[in-house]
């Protein structure tokens, strides 16, 4: 290799490890980074949505959840926060299909109870 392919390769790699700092500093604060044990003991990593104080946009961001069913989702949880994942169920327009679908995707942590 010659410098110039060094260098070529070393300032694309220094812009892709900066645009992936920039994404991760840029998670919502309702988002979560889970880290779980595959078979073989590496560390996968997976962003969950929080049910119950996620926006309409980051709702948006779950595989088949568009305007109308993020709003649901929110007027859902704004009657009744979701107590459990499978609550989105009570949303209009999820059923268990997309119900298995959402749940790699989204939690949802439990309010504090109030003395």
């Amino acid at each position: 290799m010659n410098t110039r392919t060094i260098v070529s390769y070393l300032s694309k790699t220094l812009a892709v490890t900066a645009f992936a700092t920039a994404l991760l500093l840029a998670l919502p604060a309702s988002a979560q980074l889970l880290h779980s044990s595959s078979e073989d003991g590496s560390v996968i990593g997976q962003h969950r949505v929080e049910l119950n104080s996620a926006s309409e946009e980051e709702l948006m961001s779950l595989p088949g959840i568009g305007p109308a069913l993020a709003k649901r989702i929110i007027e859902e949880r704004t009657a009744r926060p979701f107590e459990s994942t499978s609550d989105l169920e009570r949303v209009k327009g999820i059923g268990p299909a997309s119900l298995k679908r959402l749940l790699p995707h989204v939690r949802v942590q439990r309010p504090a109870r109030r003395s």
